[in-house]
C-alpha cells in the first residue's frame, strides 16, 4: 500500500481509536498503543520490519532488473521497510513535539523548587530497579553478571513522554505530583546514560568512552542552561521583529530541533534536548503563542504516531520466547519503580496517595529502554531475543497502565474534598 495512503489510515484511525477510548473510559494513550499492535507484525502486518541487509538489497535489485524493471530507490523494491522508517521518524518527531510541549507548560520555578525532592524520587526510580533486574537476571543465569549489570541498567530508564502526554491529558502537569514525576524523569533519563556507560565501560574495558560520555552530559547541560537563560529570550524576541508569516513559531521549532539535536550527539536523549528548550521559551513572552501552534501541530499528526509507533514494535508472531522469565521481568520493572519512586516521594514529604501517584508516573519505559536492548544484543549472550522481546512488551504494558494509574491516583487524591 502506498505510503502516503498508510499515514492517512493512521491519522484517521488514531483519532478514532482516541474517540472510541474515551466512550469507554480507557486512556486515549492506551487505544493507540493498541491499534499500533492491531496493525503491526502481531496482527495484520501493515507496517513491519523487513530483514534489511546490504544482500538482500543487492539481490532484490538483481531481481527487478531481470524482470526489466528500472527501480530508481529502495521505496519501490522496500514498500513495507521504508515505511515503516517513515513512520519510525515521523513517530520520533512527534515524541520531540511532545516533550516540547511539556517543557511550554512547566514552570520553571515550580521546577526549581521541586529539584532536592525530584532527585531523591529518580534515585529511588533508579536504584531499586537496578538491583531488581541485577537479581532477576542472576536468578536465571546466575554466571553472566555482565548481562545482570545490562538488564538492571535497562529497568532504570524512565520513558518521560507517556507520563507527561498523561499529565497534560489530566490537566496535572503543573501540579506538584506532575512537576516532581517529569523532572525526576528527566534525571533519569541523564543518570542512566551515565550509567549505561559506565556499565559498558566495565563490559568492554574502556575507561576512555566513560569519561568522554561524561564530559559530553555535563558539558551539554552548562551550554544549555547558559543559552537557554540569556540566548534563547533574545532569538525568541528577535523572531517577533522578524515580521514573516508565523515567524515565532518556526524560530521556537527550530530551537527545540537544535536543542534536541545536540544532545544526541552529546550522548543525552533528544527528548531531553527538546524539554529543556520548551523550558526556557516558556519563560519569555511567547509561551502561550507557541504552545497553542506546537499542540494543533503535534497533535493532529506527530504525536499519535508516536503512541502508534509503540504497538507497531510489538511482534509476538517469531521466536521462541521465555515466558515466565518476560512476566517477572515486566511486573519486576513496575514494581521496582513503583517501590523506588514512590518511597523516595513519601519520605520527601508526600502523602501516601500522592507517593503512589508519583511512583505511577515513573513506571513506563520508552526509547531509551529499547536503546540498551539493542546495544545488549551487539554483544554476544547478553541481551536474547527473550529479553528484547521482554522490553518491547514491558514498554507496551507500561505506556498502557501509566495513563490509568495516574488517572486513578490523582482521583483518590482528590476524592476526600469531593
Amino acid at each position: 500500500m502506498d505510503t502516503l495512503i498508510i499515514l492517512g489510515v493512521l491519522i484517521l484511525l488514531g483519532k478514532l481509536v482516541s474517540f472510541l477510548s474515551e466512550k469507554i473510559k480507557l486512556p486515549a494513550i492506551t487505544g493507540m498503543i493498541l491499534l499500533g499492535i492491531l496493525l503491526g507484525p502481531t496482527v495484520f502486518g501493515l507496517i513491519e520490519k523487513d530483514d534489511i541487509t546490504p544482500e538482500r538489497i543487492h539481490h532484490l535489485f538483481k531481481e527487478a532488473e531481470e524482470k526489466h524493471e528500472h527501480p530508481e530507490s529502495l521505496m519501490e523494491i522496500m514498500p513495507k521497510q521504508i515505511t515503516y522508517e517513515i513512520v519510525h521518524f515521523l513517530a520520533l518527531i512527534g515524541v520531540i513535539l511532545l516533550l516540547f510541549s511539556a517543557g511550554l507548560e512547566t514552570d520553571l520555578n515550580v521546577l526549581i523548587r521541586a529539584g532536592k525532592v525530584s532527585f531523591l524520587v529518580a534515585m529511588g526510580g533508579l536504584i531499586v530497579p537496578f538491583f531488581f533486574g541485577f537479581g532477576l537476571s542472576m536468578l536465571f543465569d546466575s554466571d553472566n553478571i555482565q548481562r545482570a549489570l545490562l538488564i538492571g541498567t535497562l529497568l532504570t530508564a524512565t520513558s518521560v513522554s507517556v507520563s507527561a502526554m498523561s499529565l497534560m491529558v489530566l490537566k496535572k502537569i503543573q501540579s506538584r505530583e506532575g512537576t516532581t514525576i517529569l523532572t525526576a524523569a528527566i534525571i533519569d533519563d541523564v543518570i542512566g546514560i551515565i550509567i549505561l556507560s559506565l556499565v559498558l565501560a566495565i563490559i568492554s574495558g574502556n575507561r576512555q568512552e566513560l569519561i568522554f560520555s561524561i564530559i559530553a552530559i555535563a558539558g551539554y547541560l552548562v551550554i544549555s542552561v547558559l543559552v537557554g537563560m540569556y540566548m534563547v529570550p533574545f532569538i525568541m524576541n528577535f523572531s517577533k521583529k522578524m515580521n514573516v508569516t508565523l515567524s515565532v513559531t518556526a524560530v521556537a521549532l527550530a530551537l527545540m530541533f537544535i536543542f534536541a539535536g545536540v544532545a544526541e550527539v552529546s550522548k543525552v536523549a533528544s527528548i531531553t534536548g527538546a524539554y529543556l528548550a520548551g523550558l526556557f521559551i516558556s519563560r519569555t513572552q511567547f509561551k502561550s503563542m507557541v504552545f497553542e501552534r506546537i499542540e494543533i501541530i503535534g497533535h493532529s499528526f506527530f504525536i499519535p504516531l508516536f503512541f502508534i509507533f509503540i504497538g507497531l514494535q510489538v511482534n509476538l508472531r517469531e521466536g521462541n520466547y521465555n515466558w515466565f522469565f518476560i512476566v517477572l521481568f515486566v511486573c519486576t520493572a513496575i514494581i521496582g519503580k513503583i517501590i523506588g519512586s514512590g518511597f523516595m516521594a513519601r519520605v520527601s514529604g508526600f502523602p501516601a496517595k500522592s507517593a503512589f501517584t508519583i511512583g505511577a508516573g515513573m513506571v513506563p519505559r520508552g526509547e531509551v529502554a529499547l536503546v540498551i536492548a539493542s546495544i545488549g544484543m551487539s554483544y554476544a549472550g547478553l541481551i536474547d531475543t527473550s529479553t528484547f522481546t521482554a522490553t518491547v512488551i514491558l514498554v507496551v504494558i507500561s505506556s498502557f497502565i501509566t495513563p490509568i494509574l495516574l488517572e486513578r491516583g490523582f482521583k483518590s487524591k482528590e476524592a476526600p474534598h469531593a
